[in-house]
């Protein structure tokens, strides 16, 4: 069982949770449970709870479990859909026909990370297969918890992830947060609901690559550049534009500054942004569609906001959203 239960679900499902390892006591019962419900390393949730004599998650008198009920939320927010929470897990959650995968680095189950299991001896072969089971299924959404494992995560992404943030690989948005139950963002449900609304705006830039409603990509109100470029003179579509990178900004800063608790000021007018976060700010000051900007270390340049609601600069153009959130990103290190 060490080496080969990986979790719940299935592979193929569009959504994916991997977390550190499973909570418990008992890997003898589970490991004979896994023996007689497993299929390619995954079993189906209910079904194994229910032999292993764990009522508390699927029968009539089940409770939200508070690792799995934060991450119902994220995906709940991703896909914009009413928070039923006991009856996704219930009904829902890691079955083998269902549409969630979750999934664990650890084989065996432990009540916490201080309790001394076999995590290691298994670990690189369980990467591997967990990184060719991505590769072969390709995923929409994949949340990986536990900033403990960072480097462990993005061997089986293949990319750099972003702590508080979303990051796109080969179709997938990986989302990498810390554990839903750690004491600066487990608390917080509606950090967990931001989240999927970062995610999800990440996947309708993805899709909006081959889909006809351009504006989609851009988030909040940036849609009105695509939309209405034609009706607007260039200096009511630029102030239109400048309101909505102010408005990224206030987005992008909240979401990067959950997991640590803190907020960015931002200060905003028809002409000039302000954002700041302790040492760190950012200024922003446009002429016409000219937009100077300026960090505290010094750095400065100009770029130049087009009719479609990118910003250009010498090196090329760039959605306006990707550029508010590399910003916000920095700023709430």
């Amino acid at each position: 069982m060490a080496r080969d239960f990986y979790g719940y679900g299935r592979w193929s499902a569009p959504y994916w949770f991997i977390g550190l390892e499973q909570g418990g006591t008992d890997n003898h019962r589970r490991a004979q449970a896994f023996k007689e419900l497993q299929s390619d390393g995954l079993c189906d949730c209910k079904k194994f709870h229910i032999e292993i004599g764990v009522t508390d998650l699927h029968g009539e008198n089940a409770k939200v479990q508070k690792t799995w009920g934060r991450l119902m939320m994220t995906l709940m927010s991703f896909l914009g859909t009413k928070e039923n929470l006991l009856s996704y897990q219930r009904e829902e959650w890691g079955m083998v026909n269902g549409k969630t995968c979750v999934i664990e680095l650890s084989g065996l189950a432990a009540a916490g990370l201080h309790i001394e299991v076999d995590r290691r001896s298994y670990l690189a072969e369980r990467i591997d297969f967990i990184s060719r089971k991505l590769r072969e299924n390709r995923p929409q959404l994949a949340v990986m918890y536990g900033f403990t494992r960072q480097n462990d995560f993005e061997t089986i992404a293949g990319c750099g992830l972003v702590r508080g943030g979303v990051v796109e690989n080969q179709g997938t948005l990986f989302v990498y947060t810390n554990h839903p139950t750690h004491r600066l963002l487990g608390n917080n449900d509606e950090a967990w609901r931001k989240l999927g609304l970062l995610a999800r705006a990440g996947f309708n830039k993805i899709d909006s690559r081959s889909s006809l409603v351009e504006g989609l990509n851009r988030g909040i109100s940036t849609i009105i550049a695509a939309e209405k470029h034609l009706a607007l003179g260039s200096g009511e579509l630029n102030r239109e534009l400048w309101l909505s990178l102010a408005s990224l900004l206030r987005s992008y800063t909240a979401v990067h500054g959950l997991h640590n608790g803190i907020e960015a000021a931002i200060d905003a007018n028809p002409h000039r942004i302000t954002a700041m976060n302790g040492a760190r700010w950012l200024h922003l000051e446009r002429q016409s569609s000219a937009v100077a900007w300026t960090r505290e270390n010094g750095t400065s340049g100009v770029l130049e906001l087009t009719d479609h609601g990118r910003l250009r600069s010498p090196e090329g153009e760039e959605e306006m959203d990707m550029a508010a959130e590399a910003w916000a990103r920095e700023l709430m290190q």
